[in-house]
Protein backbone atom coordinates (compact mmCIF):
# COMPACT_ATOMS: atom_id res chain seq x y z
CA UNK A 1 0.00 0.00 0.00
CA UNK A 2 1.49 3.40 -0.73
CA UNK A 3 1.42 6.24 1.02
CA UNK A 4 -0.67 8.71 1.15
CA UNK A 5 1.62 11.27 -0.33
CA UNK A 6 5.42 10.03 -2.08
CA UNK A 7 8.20 12.37 -2.48
CA UNK A 8 10.40 12.39 -5.77
CA UNK A 9 13.79 12.96 -6.25
CA UNK A 10 14.37 16.00 -7.94
CA UNK A 11 18.17 15.88 -9.81
CA UNK A 12 17.96 19.12 -11.07
CA UNK A 13 16.91 20.65 -7.58
CA UNK A 14 19.42 19.05 -6.29
CA UNK A 15 21.96 20.77 -9.21
CA UNK A 16 20.33 24.14 -8.39
CA UNK A 17 21.50 23.93 -4.65
CA UNK A 18 18.18 24.64 -3.69
CA UNK A 19 17.53 26.20 -0.05
CA UNK A 20 21.50 27.70 -0.66
CA UNK A 21 20.91 31.24 0.88
CA UNK A 22 23.70 33.77 1.15
CA UNK A 23 24.66 33.95 5.19
CA UNK A 24 27.82 35.69 4.94
CA UNK A 25 29.19 39.09 4.78
CA UNK A 26 31.38 39.45 1.42
CA UNK A 27 31.36 40.56 -2.20
CA UNK A 28 29.46 38.40 -5.00
CA UNK A 29 28.45 38.31 -8.72
CA UNK A 30 25.33 37.47 -10.23
CA UNK A 31 22.11 38.70 -10.87
CA UNK A 32 19.21 40.78 -9.34
CA UNK A 33 16.40 38.12 -9.79
CA UNK A 34 13.83 40.73 -9.27
CA UNK A 35 13.93 44.59 -8.10
CA UNK A 36 10.59 45.87 -6.39
CA UNK A 37 9.11 49.29 -5.68
CA UNK A 38 8.59 49.41 -1.60
CA UNK A 39 6.99 51.67 0.06
CA UNK A 40 6.76 51.31 3.62
CA UNK A 41 3.89 51.70 6.21
CA UNK A 42 5.61 55.20 7.58
CA UNK A 43 5.62 56.36 3.69
CA UNK A 44 9.45 56.09 2.86
CA UNK A 45 10.25 55.01 -0.86
CA UNK A 46 12.50 52.13 -1.41
CA UNK A 47 13.89 49.72 -3.97
CA UNK A 48 13.65 45.75 -2.76
CA UNK A 49 16.27 43.72 -4.52
CA UNK A 50 16.70 39.61 -4.63
CA UNK A 51 19.77 38.70 -5.47
CA UNK A 52 21.36 35.25 -6.98
CA UNK A 53 25.24 34.77 -7.18
CA UNK A 54 26.42 32.77 -10.07
CA UNK A 55 27.33 29.98 -7.30
CA UNK A 56 23.90 29.87 -6.73
CA UNK A 57 23.28 31.45 -3.29
CA UNK A 58 20.66 34.04 -2.80
CA UNK A 59 19.33 36.73 -0.87
CA UNK A 60 16.04 37.98 -0.69
CA UNK A 61 13.99 41.32 0.60
CA UNK A 62 17.25 43.95 0.33
CA UNK A 63 16.09 46.95 0.45
CA UNK A 64 17.43 50.24 0.03
CA UNK A 65 15.57 53.17 1.14
CA UNK A 66 15.68 56.30 -0.74
CA UNK A 67 12.67 58.87 0.12
CA UNK A 68 10.81 59.72 2.81
CA UNK A 69 7.23 60.50 3.30
CA UNK A 70 8.48 64.14 2.19
CA UNK A 71 9.98 63.38 -0.75
CA UNK A 72 13.47 64.34 1.11
CA UNK A 73 16.31 62.08 -0.71
CA UNK A 74 17.43 59.75 1.53
CA UNK A 75 21.58 58.27 1.14
CA UNK A 76 20.17 55.76 -0.48
CA UNK A 77 19.40 57.68 -3.36
CA UNK A 78 23.27 57.93 -3.89
CA UNK A 79 23.70 54.00 -3.89
CA UNK A 80 20.53 53.59 -6.71
CA UNK A 81 22.31 56.19 -8.90
CA UNK A 82 25.41 54.46 -8.67
CA UNK A 83 23.82 51.15 -9.65
CA UNK A 84 21.98 53.32 -12.67
CA UNK A 85 25.51 54.26 -13.94
CA UNK A 86 26.72 50.97 -13.58
CA UNK A 87 23.58 49.55 -15.51
CA UNK A 88 24.27 52.57 -18.20
CA UNK A 89 20.43 53.20 -17.50
CA UNK A 90 20.14 57.29 -16.92
CA UNK A 91 16.08 56.82 -16.78
CA UNK A 92 14.58 54.40 -14.19
CA UNK A 93 10.79 53.91 -14.92
CA UNK A 94 8.73 51.70 -12.84
CA UNK A 95 6.51 48.82 -14.39
CA UNK A 96 3.32 47.13 -13.38
CA UNK A 97 4.58 43.75 -12.22
CA UNK A 98 1.56 42.45 -11.28
CA UNK A 99 -0.83 42.34 -8.11
CA UNK A 100 -0.54 40.39 -4.61
CA UNK A 101 -3.04 38.17 -3.11
CA UNK A 102 -4.64 41.36 -1.60
CA UNK A 103 -4.97 42.14 -5.14
CA UNK A 104 -2.47 45.52 -3.94
CA UNK A 105 -0.82 46.43 -6.88
CA UNK A 106 3.03 45.09 -7.69
CA UNK A 107 5.52 47.76 -9.80
CA UNK A 108 9.49 46.68 -10.14
CA UNK A 109 12.17 47.60 -12.16
CA UNK A 110 12.37 44.33 -14.51
CA UNK A 111 15.32 45.68 -16.94
CA UNK A 112 17.80 45.65 -14.16
CA UNK A 113 16.87 42.29 -13.42
CA UNK A 114 19.40 39.12 -15.48
CA UNK A 115 22.42 41.97 -16.01
CA UNK A 116 25.69 40.63 -14.38
CA UNK A 117 26.75 42.72 -11.39
CA UNK A 118 29.00 42.63 -8.43
CA UNK A 119 27.49 43.72 -4.79
CA UNK A 120 29.15 44.42 -2.06
CA UNK A 121 27.18 42.65 1.40
CA UNK A 122 27.04 43.66 5.00
CA UNK A 123 25.28 40.98 6.89
CA UNK A 124 23.42 43.46 10.19
CA UNK A 125 22.18 41.69 13.42
CA UNK A 126 19.08 43.72 15.27
CA UNK A 127 16.68 42.98 17.78
CA UNK A 128 13.07 41.85 16.83
CA UNK A 129 10.08 43.47 18.51
CA UNK A 130 9.50 40.20 20.41
CA UNK A 131 13.21 40.26 21.69
CA UNK A 132 14.46 37.38 19.54
CA UNK A 133 17.48 38.08 16.91
CA UNK A 134 16.97 38.70 12.98
CA UNK A 135 19.09 39.35 10.33
CA UNK A 136 19.04 41.52 7.41
CA UNK A 137 21.88 42.27 4.52
CA UNK A 138 22.47 45.95 3.23
CA UNK A 139 24.47 46.59 0.32
CA UNK A 140 27.31 48.32 0.74
CA UNK A 141 28.43 49.00 -3.10
CA UNK A 142 27.01 47.89 -6.38
CA UNK A 143 30.65 46.78 -8.24
CA UNK A 144 30.99 46.25 -11.93
CA UNK A 145 30.80 42.15 -12.80
CA UNK A 146 33.94 42.65 -14.50
CA UNK A 147 35.95 45.15 -13.29
CA UNK A 148 35.25 44.68 -10.12
CA UNK A 149 35.42 48.62 -9.73
CA UNK A 150 32.40 50.73 -8.32
CA UNK A 151 31.03 53.52 -10.45
CA UNK A 152 33.26 56.21 -8.40
CA UNK A 153 36.49 54.08 -8.95
CA UNK A 154 35.33 53.68 -12.42
CA UNK A 155 34.74 57.46 -13.57
CA UNK A 156 37.82 58.66 -11.38
CA UNK A 157 40.36 55.60 -13.27
CA UNK A 158 41.38 54.25 -10.11
CA UNK A 159 42.05 50.69 -9.16
CA UNK A 160 39.33 48.40 -8.27
CA UNK A 161 40.16 48.54 -4.36
CA UNK A 162 36.67 48.40 -2.35
CA UNK A 163 35.90 44.56 -3.67
CA UNK A 164 38.57 43.55 -2.10
CA UNK A 165 38.39 44.67 1.25
CA UNK A 166 36.87 42.81 4.46
CA UNK A 167 33.23 43.23 4.97
CA UNK A 168 32.69 42.84 8.45
CA UNK A 169 29.25 42.25 10.39
CA UNK A 170 27.25 45.07 12.06
CA UNK A 171 25.47 45.19 15.11
CA UNK A 172 22.66 47.62 14.90
CA UNK A 173 23.05 50.49 17.60
CA UNK A 174 25.98 48.71 19.03
CA UNK A 175 24.68 46.54 20.98
CA UNK A 176 25.09 42.61 20.90
CA UNK A 177 21.20 41.19 21.13
CA UNK A 178 21.43 38.34 23.62
CA UNK A 179 20.24 35.38 21.01
CA UNK A 180 23.18 36.92 18.66
CA UNK A 181 26.21 35.03 18.43
CA UNK A 182 29.13 36.46 20.57
CA UNK A 183 31.84 36.62 18.02
CA UNK A 184 30.11 38.86 15.00
CA UNK A 185 32.15 38.37 11.86
CA UNK A 186 32.58 34.44 12.11
CA UNK A 187 30.09 31.82 10.64
CA UNK A 188 28.15 31.20 13.72
CA UNK A 189 24.49 31.95 13.63
CA UNK A 190 21.92 32.57 16.32
CA UNK A 191 19.54 30.03 16.43
CA UNK A 192 17.42 29.45 13.33
CA UNK A 193 13.92 29.76 15.11
CA UNK A 194 14.78 33.75 16.06
CA UNK A 195 16.15 34.00 12.32
CA UNK A 196 14.95 34.74 8.75
CA UNK A 197 16.99 31.54 7.09
CA UNK A 198 19.03 33.55 4.87
CA UNK A 199 15.82 35.25 3.18
CA UNK A 200 16.25 38.63 4.58
CA UNK A 201 14.47 40.46 6.99
CA UNK A 202 11.00 39.99 8.30
CA UNK A 203 8.31 42.78 8.24
CA UNK A 204 9.15 43.85 11.55
CA UNK A 205 11.97 45.74 10.07
CA UNK A 206 10.05 48.60 9.03
CA UNK A 207 9.38 49.44 13.21
CA UNK A 208 12.88 50.51 13.27
CA UNK A 209 13.24 52.77 10.05
CA UNK A 210 14.60 56.06 11.17
CA UNK A 211 12.60 58.26 8.43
Amino acid sequence: MRNAMDWYYDEGLAKAGAGDYITESGSYVGVFTHVLHKVSAKGTVGFEFEFKSYEGQRVKYITIWVKNKDGELLPGWSLINSLMGLMRSPVMNRERMGTDRDNNLIEGYPFLCDKSVGVILQKEFYTKSDGSTGYQFNILHFVDATTKKTQTEALNNREAKVWYRKVEDKIRDGVLPKSAPQSVGQSVLPPSSSLNGGFGPDNTADDNLPF
